[in-house]
């Protein structure tokens, strides 16, 4: 049986953060060997980070990008991940 497991990050005025962060969690990751999918929800900050995420889901087949229209706070925008994770 393989673990699996969904990362959700809610990027808010996270910008180039992000790229580190997901290079960190792979890392730790790999080590005790899961498969992750990596679920970016952006909820309207203004530092650049759905164009970030964006960038990455198109580098990685494991992440996906998603922007709601507005910021909800995260508690809705974490219910909105529900429905697009897959190992959830």
């Amino acid at each position: 049986m393989s673990n699996k497991l969904s990362v959700i990050l809610l990027p808010f005025k996270s910008g180039n953060r992000l790229i580190a962060e997901r290079s960190k969690l792979v890392d730790i990751l790999k080590v005790i060997s899961v498969s992750i999918e990596m679920v970016i929800i952006e909820d309207g900050s203004l530092f650049g980070s759905f164009q970030i995420s964006e960038d990455m889901e198109k580098k990685y087949n494991n992440l996906s990008a998603h922007e709601l229209s507005r910021n909800y706070t995260s508690h809705y925008a974490l219910f909105a991940v529900f429905s697009l994770a897959i190992f959830l």
